[in-house]
Parts: structure tokens; C-alpha cells; sequence
């Protein structure tokens, strides 16, 4: 090496550090860890999963059927009946789930309440009556039944589950902290 030139030396550990931690750009301090998953996102996001492949499942099930005696007369699938609604509600609710169990958001599980809700008026107030109704069939035949199928449950369960999921992410996972521009000036 030729005179006055220095020797740079970079120093790397693979030893891992104590706590992992993740950064922001313009943060003043590292933000959380959120390469772990705790029991209560699992637990939510196993709800809100769960709520969200029951509405999938409740369209392509039979949501009310109309006995006469023991012989089936007519049975309405869930997509017969919302022209594929709640399984279009269900597939958006997938990637509510995950943002709300994984990243914590907020806005994720108020939309999964929301969808929740919705789902569980539309079987409430449109899809339970016709669950107690013969219609023509029943002026036809004395003895006919309606009764609620697969469907009218996994609409209502699939509904439930999501209200759970959402509901409980906003009580049980504390929010993320928001660093403010006062926190980092001072």
C-alpha cells in the first residue's frame, strides 16, 4: 500500500440481537416487531378466516328447502337467493382478516364488523322469513314445511365469526403506537 492511504474494516456478527426490531422512514425510534404472531392474532385471524370461508361456502349451499312430507319440492341456494353477494362479501373479508390479525389495523376490523353486520341483517331480516315460508307450494300441498338448509347456518355462523373477529382484535390488540411529530422533534 502506498504511504498515507488507510485500511477500512467492517466489522458483521451474526450473533442475532436480542430483540428484533423493524424501521420506519423519519421514525425517531424503531417501530414493533411484527415477524411474530401472538395467540390472540392467531385466534382472530383463525376467526375471521373461518367467518370468511362459511360465507364462500353459504353461497354455494342450500339456504332454505320446502318439504312436502319427506320428498323435496324446492330447495334456494344462498346464490339463487343474494346473486352471489355474500360470497363476494366473504372474499373481501379474506384480506380484512389477515390486516387485522397480522398488522393490527384498525380500519380492517371495523371493516370486518361492518361486513359482519351487514351479513347478519341480510339473514336476519331477508333470509329468515323465507326460511318460515311455503309460498305456492304451500297453498298447493297442506302438508308442506319450509326449514332452513346448510346455508341459512354458514351465513349466520360465517356472519357471527366475523363480527368476533373484529370486535375482539379492537378490545383484545392494544393499536400501534403513532409517532407523532411532536415525539420526534423533542
Amino acid at each position: 500500500m502506498s504511504p498515507g492511504r488507510g485500511r477500512y474494516v467492517v466489522e458483521v456478527t451474526i450473533l442475532p440481537r436480542s430483540a428484533p426490531v423493524s424501521a420506519r422512514s423519519g421514525a425517531s425510534e424503531p417501530t414493533g416487531d411484527y415477524s411474530t404472531w401472538s395467540a390472540v392474532s392467531i385466534g382472530l385471524l383463525a376467526a375471521g378466516l373461518a367467518g370468511a370461508l362459511m360465507l364462500i361456502a353459504a353461497d354455494f349451499a342450500t339456504l332454505v328447502q320446502i318439504k312436502v312430507i319427506t320428498v323435496t319440492k324446492e330447495s334456494l341456494a344462498g346464490h339463487d337467493q343474494h346473486s352471489w353477494a355474500i360470497a363476494i362479501v366473504g372474499v373481501a373479508a379474506l384480506p380484512l382478516a389477515f390486516g387485522a390479525a397480522r398488522g393490527r389495523s384498525r380500519p380492517a376490523m371495523v371493516g370486518l364488523i361492518v361486513l359482519g353486520a351487514v351479513v347478519l341483517f341480510i339473514a336476519l331480516a331477508k333470509d329468515l322469513p323465507d326460511t318460515r315460508s311455503e309460498g305456492v307450494i304451500g297453498v298447493r300441498y297442506e302438508s308442506a314445511h319450509a326449514s332452513p338448509g346448510a346455508g341459512f347456518y354458514l351465513e349466520t355462523g360465517g356472519a357471527v365469526l366475523l363480527l368476533l373477529a373484529g370486535v375482539g382484535g379492537l378490545v383484545l390488540q392494544p393499536a400501534k403506537r403513532a409517532t407523532s411529530s411532536a415525539s420526534r422533534d423533542g
